[in-house]
């Protein structure tokens, strides 16, 4: 199946509709962080249409990406991943904990951010007990006879806060679970759900509006100057063609196989019994020994970089359920390995 859903997704990129915008209407270039659809630079025309409704970033210096937020001002924009839609934040002035500190609200933007952890900020004195625990300073809230450390609440440190006090408390958005007070320095991870171009960055696509009045975006592959249009026909020709001697091989190698396993009625003996294909599979009740996961809205995964079933290549979502192999801690959609388990008793990748 892999071989054909490449086809297909090559042909959902070729013929994409072209690109609306152009480099000369929607600016990108500001430093190394490059800003496209659905964010667009503030200094371009409103008429250009070339971001979604508050995505906007303006270009500080030639060199900064600023992103203002209505209630807690400005912040440098570190990345934007725009397959994952999420953007990296920081302070300016490279002391985020203390804008956490005077509490960043995200409100009346398109903003949210992740599952949060809370923290405490505590002043601690240098020799406080703390310290042997790995805790690091803040090195811009700290002073020569004090030192700021944010700790999750979440972790028992009573023991060791002696010479410490509770400043605040606070909720830090991370794409990490395990953020630790150095980190606090560093960035807010925020997310955008509206407009959702995920699907269409996988493809290698950019969102952009469909009109030009409206929210309505679809899905346009880039500009790539220099790429004729024969060249994507010829393109595609060459994958089509792969794809159908791929097929080919697969179907004689089958009849192949079927002819070898079934006696030829017409050679065999009426008088001596038919050879009986015995399957090689499990059963159901073995089947349904092997562990299986429930996903839940977060998606925790055994292993979380494995976010695709090998079988049906579709990545896993919520609610679904998911079938590990012991032997191999191999995982799959529990309806397609339990199919393929049934006529093969081994895993399909690794054969054990």
């Amino acid at each position: 199946m892999a071989p054909f859903k490449l086809f297909f997704s090559l042909i959902f990129f070729f013929f994409l509709q072209p690109s609306r915008s152009d480099d000369e209407r929607c600016q990108t270039g500001c430093g190394p962080v490059p800003i496209r659809s659905p964010f667009q630079i503030i200094t371009i025309l409103p008429e250009n249409r070339c971001g979604y409704p508050g995505l906007t970033v303006q270009c500080k210096n030639e060199t900064q990406k600023i992103l203002t937020f209505p209630f807690s001002g400005e912040f440098r924009v570190k990345s934007i991943d725009y397959l994952s839609q999420l953007v990296l934040i920081s302070d300016p002035s490279d002391c985020t904990a203390e804008r956490l500190l005077q509490g960043f609200n995200y409100s009346h933007t398109p903003f949210q951010p992740l599952p949060s952890r809370n923290f405490k900020f505590f002043n601690c004195t240098p020799d406080s007990p703390i310290f042997r625990t790995g805790a690091t300073p803040i090195s811009c809230l700290s002073g020569e006879s004090y030192s700021v450390v944010a700790l999750p609440t979440d972790i028992s440190y009573v023991s060791n806060m002696s010479g410490c006090m509770e400043r605040a408390t606070f909720l830090y958005p991370s794409r990490e679970p395990d953020a630790s007070s150095d980190s606090l320095g560093d960035f807010i991870t925020l997310t955008w759900k509206e407009p959702d171009c995920q699907l269409c960055e996988s493809m290698g696509g950019i969102c952009q509006f469909t009109n030009n009045v409206g929210l309505d975006v679809g899905c346009f592959k880039p500009l790539y100057p220099g790429f004729p249009e024969s060249a994507k026909y010829a393109a595609l020709f060459v994958v089509a063609s792969g794809v159908n001697i791929f097929g080919l091989i697969i179907y004689v190698r089958r009849k192949i196989k079927h002819h070898g396993e079934v006696p030829n009625a017409d050679m065999s003996n009426p008088d001596t019994p038919q050879r009986t294909v015995v399957a090689k599979g499990l059963d159901m009740p073995t089947i349904e020994m092997y562990p299986t996961t429930l996903l839940d809205e977060s998606l925790q995964l055994p292993k979380s970089t494995d976010n695709v079933c090998p079988m049906c290549l579709l990545e896993y979502q919520a609610k679904e359920t998911l079938r590990t192999i012991p032997s191999c801690l191999h995982y799959f959609h529990a309806n397609c390995i339990d199919e393929w388990l049934q006529r093969n008793a081994t895993c399909p990748l690794c054969r054990s």
